[in-house]
């Protein structure tokens, strides 16, 4: 594992979007010069990191609490992953501009896809499975915002998405709990020493 000044990037490509969502909801007047400097610069940042992590495993830890650590890491999977992501909400951020100009809640609109890209980020450089719990729970939260900034008619269907999500979320917890058991209680990802794919409950987490 490598560590190197292109780690700092890990946390900013997660404040740097949520930032900029919360700023244009704020300032309205300059909401979409703050939401494209933010996902320009989120999509910047995610491709100097998919082009580090192809030759290195960045790790970054910003404290220790007890025996909780705000650890955040990146292989060449989840750069890659994390630079998709970038890219797709600033097309789909850019197509917005015109779809949904002057629409009800458009300002809400872009406040929940800077929410959703900047936790979806942290979900993806999770460094230890209890900050990644906690993520899945705020993007939960973040994907129920945009089931309410649609039309009235669409309001019956986001408790059924709700649901769903909420039962795709809380199988992933249940599947932490079972790793955390069959590693001893080890929680930092990723798993030292390697866990084996031939058990059943392995498996199944």
């Amino acid at each position: 594992m490598i560590e190197n000044t292109n780690v700092i990037l890990l946390p900013i490509i997660i404040v740097l979007p949520i930032a900029a969502g919360i700023l244009g909801y704020l300032i309205r007047r300059l909401r979409t010069e703050l939401d494209f400097l933010g996902f320009f610069l989120t999509v910047y940042f995610s491709i100097r990191i998919f082009l580090n992590s192809r030759s290195q495993i960045l790790s970054f830890s910003l404290g220790h609490l007890g025996d909780f650590s705000l650890r955040f890491y990146l292989d060449g999977y989840a750069g890659l992953i994390l630079l998709f992501n970038a890219i797709v909400t600033f097309l789909i951020w850019f197509y917005s501009l015109r779809a949904l100009s002057k629409t009800p809640k458009e300002n809400m609109y872009y406040l929940y896809l800077g929410l959703t890209l900047g936790v979806a980020n942290g979900v993806l450089l999770s460094g230890n499975l209890p900050l990644l719990a906690i993520l899945l729970i705020l993007i939960l939260f973040a994907q129920y915002g945009f089931f309410h900034i649609t039309k009235n008619d669409q309001y019956r269907p986001a408790p059924r998405s709700m649901a769903v999500i909420g039962m795709a979320d809380v199988l992933m917890l249940l599947g932490m709990i079972i790793l955390l058991i069959k590693t001893g209680g080890h929680w930092n990802i990723p798993f030292e020493p390697a866990i084996s794919l031939t058990g059943f409950w392995t498996i199944l987490a």
